[in-house]
């Protein structure tokens, strides 16, 4: 899909709490181990979403979206 520089500047992220937390999971002997990479935010015109990751995982495992419910550390 080819977008313009004018059209992307546009899609702006709705302000408040994000839509969805995004976690990397990772399997660990018997265990998942669940690490917060970022956040997802819903765009104002409601077409699209927005992915700020803060880590990128480099190794294996699953990126997970979930709803923010409350304190989502």
């Amino acid at each position: 899909m080819k977008m313009d520089k004018e059209r992307f500047e546009k899609l702006t992220v709705k302000e408040g709490s994000p839509t969805l937390i995004a976690y990397h999971v990772a399997e660990q002997g018997e265990e998942l181990l669940w690490t917060r990479i970022g956040t997802v935010w819903d765009h104002d015109d409601f077409h699209g979403l927005t992915i700020e990751l803060d880590l990128m995982p480099v190794k294996g495992g699953r990126i997970v979206l979930r709803e923010c419910i409350g304190d989502d550390e």
